[in-house]
């Protein structure tokens, strides 16, 4: 049985360096291909974290100073918590839309009307930069 296992290995020997090799030499082309793309991609995720977190902070600002909810949560009308005004800003730039937490009043419907709209351009925008990298 040790002899089977012996002469398998010694015969897969060379197979096995080829595909190490392979994917040495994969990786190595593809970090350095990455560090060009480091720079927009950054810029993106700030762009992206810096919406969501005014958006979240609008929304929870909107409702705490309203008289009235200005959302729905789970299908009932009530006052958001900070986390779920960042959850929303986050779902709503992402266009993800789950539907568990939506617009009521006309002013929460054009403030996540604006956020998609800057999600929309934010993300052809920042795929363009990223893109305009490539063809440098």
């Amino acid at each position: 049985a040790m002899t089977v296992i012996s002469l398998t290995a010694f015969l897969a020997a060379a197979d096995i360096s080829i595909i190490l090799l392979d994917t040495a030499i994969l990786s190595r082309d593809f970090f350095t291909n990455a560090s060009h793309y480091a720079k927009p991609a950054f810029a993106f995720f700030t762009c992206y974290s810096l919406i969501t977190l005014i958006f979240g902070c609008l929304y929870t600002t909107l409702d705490r100073f309203s008289n009235t909810p200005n959302f729905f949560v789970a299908g009932a009308a009530r006052t958001i918590t900070f986390g779920e005004g960042i959850y929303l800003s986050l779902v709503t730039l992402s266009t993800v839309g789950y539907g568990d937490l939506s617009a009521r009043s006309p002013v929460a419907r054009i403030l996540v009307s604006v956020e998609i709209f800057l999600g929309v351009l934010l993300l052809l925008f920042g795929v363009q930069a990223i893109l305009a990298r490539e063809r440098r």
